[in-house]
């Protein structure tokens, strides 16, 4: 990302057509010179073909309102994310039984995967209905019998992300990986539509189908920035050894030693499944002294051959040639990242 995307592209403005207007009012009326006249329309058309290609360019890149709006990016670090493959917007669409399921878009890093898609139906879809799903990954044709992932939520969108009920609803699946993840394709089999119980029993399912969709699984390269840095957090010295960064979470890396004397001092313990929040970041400063705060999207957390790890997904997207210091927790101890 050492490239300045940021005019990469022009942008839709009235400026634009103010240009083109521009152009057309002072093309000469007169007859005469008709090879010179003939040339400038050349020019014209060249303009045009160029501005509109632009632009073309410039749509094909905008994200999804909905994928806008969980990553918070903006156009921007959009463009940043598809050139380096962090976002995938080709579309694929499947139907059965009068049902269209249509994958919109792929956010995914070595951390997690992210997929919306689109369900279209002949009825009004909430978020009370459901669909059945299996998921299967694959390396060079031959199906793991490991797990690939730790967890995973699918569902419709609420009816605060989507007021308007119709026949046509979004549908997320969020997918965090494992640690041994090395998938190269994930396969998600839709099965079924229906009703979710509203007692908390099976799901009811109205209409059967099979809507297959191959996904590339494989994730951008991560980059890790050495820290070997000690704080003081509630009275316990805390040595920061590394982070492991995308744009879009992070893998933070601290002594154990220095962990465990915070767990006895704030009385907490992971064994207990308590969150230890003094560790999670808070916030990001940026060079410029920019500070984006985080929501503490903390995914998983835990002791590894003498580290503790703390794994999260940032709040929005993020420039990390641009990271001066994380914050952790509420206290926001500053840790510099090199």
């Amino acid at each position: 990302m050492k490239l300045d995307w940021g005019n990469a592209f022009p942008k839709e403005t009235k400026e634009f057509h103010n240009k083109l207007i521009n152009i057309l009012e002072n093309l000469p009326e007169e007859k005469e010179d008709f090879r010179m006249k003939k040339k400038k329309y050349i020019v014209l058309v060249a303009a045009i073909v160029f501005l509109v290609g632009s632009i073309s360019a410039y749509a094909a890149i905008k994200w999804n309102s909905r994928v806008v709006e969980n990553f918070k990016a903006d156009e921007t670090m959009q463009t940043v994310l598809n050139q380096d493959k962090f976002s995938n917007q080709e579309e694929q669409s499947i139907t059965d039984n009068n049902i269209t399921i249509t994958l919109k878009q792929t956010i995914q890093d070595s951390n997690f995967i992210y997929l919306l898609f689109n369900v279209t139906g002949q009825e009004d879809i909430t978020e009370d209905n459901c669909m059945n799903l299996k998921i299967q990954f694959f390396e060079e044709n031959a199906n793991f019998d490991t797990e690939q992932y730790s967890s995973m939520f699918w569902g419709f969108v609420d009816q605060f992300s989507q007021t308007e009920v119709t026949h046509s609803r979004e549908f997320e699946v969020w997918i965090q990986k494992s640690d041994d993840f090395n998938s190269k394709t994930l396969d998600i089999q839709f099965t079924g539509f229906g009703k979710s119980s509203p007692k908390a029993g099976p799901d009811i399912i109205t209409t059967e189908g099979k809507w297959n969709f191959v996904i590339n699984a494989e994730s951008n390269d991560v980059v890790t920035r050495d820290i070997n840095q000690t704080v003081t957090i509630d009275g316990c010295e805390i040595q920061v050894t590394k982070i492991v960064l995308s744009p879009l979470s992070y893998q933070l890396y601290i002594d154990a030693e220095g962990v465990k004397e915070l767990e006895k001092a704030d009385d907490l313990s992971l064994d207990q499944l308590d969150i230890l929040t003094p560790l999670i970041i808070n916030a990001i400063k940026y060079k410029d002294g920019t500070v984006i705060t985080e929501d503490g999207n903390e995914m998983q957390a835990g002791f590894d051959d003498g580290l503790y790890y703390s794994k999260g997904r940032f709040s929005e997207v993020i420039d990390i040639d641009q990271i001066e210091s994380i914050l952790l927790g509420e206290k926001q101890v500053e840790v510099k990242v090199k």
